[in-house]
């Protein structure tokens, strides 16, 4: 009777969180943005979901524990920057390769592009951005101890 019961509160708190699946990025509190931030932030996550399974066609896998998460509104800390609508992060590695080094970083660039992005000139996505109504996502690649690097998205009103 007891795991009855449990089985059916965690049903209920797992059918009940605010998080919303876009492709294979969990988008935490997506529900809970304003209104006019929903549409907008959905196409940015898109994207974020596409560049993550590109880098996936690659050979570059991503940290353990799980899908790439993008928070937005109430799934956000008071230690998240003033003034950001979402922000999300994802360890990369391939071996010891660092995608900012490597031949393909030409092809990763060509491929934001294509997706609608402006990618500054210098290391891959040193400040890859994207404008939609009204909201500016920047993607951005930063190294990381043992051969990693963590990618960055930060979308903040335009």
């Amino acid at each position: 009777m007891l795991a009855g019961v449990l089985l059916l509160l965690f049903l209920g708190w797992w059918f009940t969180r605010d998080v919303t699946y876009v492709s294979n990025v969990k988008v935490a509190g997506l529900e809970t943005v304003d209104e006019p931030y929903a549409d907008p932030l959905h196409s940015l996550a898109s994207d974020f979901a596409e560049l993550v399974n590109h880098l996936a066609e690659m050979g570059y896998g991503w940290q353990a524990g799980g899908l790439p998460v993008l928070r937005a509104g109430d799934a956000l800390t008071p230690a998240d920057p003033v003034g950001v609508v979402a922000l999300g992060s994802l360890e990369i590695r391939k071996d010891n390769a660092s995608l900012m080094a490597s031949a393909a970083a030409k092809d990763l660039g060509e491929y934001m592009v294509g997706l609608g992005w402006t990618v500054e000139p210098g290391p891959l996505l040193a400040g890859a951005t994207k404008d939609y109504g009204p909201l500016r996502g920047v993607i951005r690649l930063e190294e990381r101890p043992e051969g990693r690097e963590r990618m960055w998205i930060e979308v903040t009103p335009r």
